[in-house]
Formats: structure tokens, C-alpha cells, sequence
């Protein structure tokens, strides 16, 4: 059995392998992953604000738009955890507000975009 501490380091990890891809991608390196209650993950996403020239391109709402109406169907069924290697700033903390998202889990608070502290 996997304890919550290792469950959450667990998915950081694969999180920050996102954040890695958007640097390689040349845009801001943060990574996201959408987990359900039972550790299945939903979506993966990164930033991609400079590669797509799109400043609502946030990881945290790249899961979101990838988890999309999957997503939905399941809310009511399914509490969901977003892991996402940066504090989520002001707009993705209102997307994951209205997309129902319980728990949200971070490597690096933001002291200046952050959304959360």
C-alpha cells in the first residue's frame, strides 16, 4: 500500500517529466497531471504558451482541456487531484475551480503569480 506522501511524490515526478518537455519545447517548463482517487491518471500536460503562441496555454489548463469531457461525466463519481510542478497562477485556479478539481498539489510555491498562498 502506497502512502498519500509517496503517491504525491509519484506524481510530481511524472509532472515535472512534463515540465521538461515544455523547455524542450522552448517555452516555460511546468508539467501537470490529473489524477483520480483511485491513481488513475486522466491527462498529462505542459506549458505551451511560447510554442503556441496562446497565453491561456498553462499546463494546468492544458490537463483540463485534455481530461475534458471525460472529466465532466465522471465528477460526481470521481475526486480528482492536479499535480503541477509550479503554484497555479490566478486564471488556472479558477479553471480548476469550476472544473471540480478537490485537491491540488505543488512543487514551488509562486510569490508572484501564484493563485493559492
Amino acid at each position: 500500500m502506497i502512502n498519500e506522501l509517496e503517491r504525491d511524490r509519484h506524481f510530481l515526478k511524472i509532472a515535472m517529466e512534463e515540465g521538461a518537455r515544455a523547455e524542450k519545447a522552448e517555452t516555460i517548463p511546468i508539467g501537470a497531471v490529473l489524477v483520480d482517487s483511485e491513481g488513475e491518471i486522466f491527462a498529462c500536460g505542459r506549458n505551451r504558451v511560447h510554442s503556441v503562441m496562446d497565453a491561456t496555454a498553462h499546463a494546468e489548463i492544458d490537463v483540463i482541456r485534455k481530461a475534458g469531457g471525460d472529466m465532466i461525466k465522471s465528477s460526481n463519481e470521481r475526486l480528482f487531484t492536479l499535480y503541477t510542478t509550479v503554484e497555479p497562477c490566478v486564471m488556472c485556479s479558477g479553471a480548476i475551480y469550476f472544473a471540480n478539481i478537490k485537491r491540488v498539489v505543488w512543487a514551488l510555491d509562486d510569490d508572484n503569480f501564484g493563485g493559492f498562498s
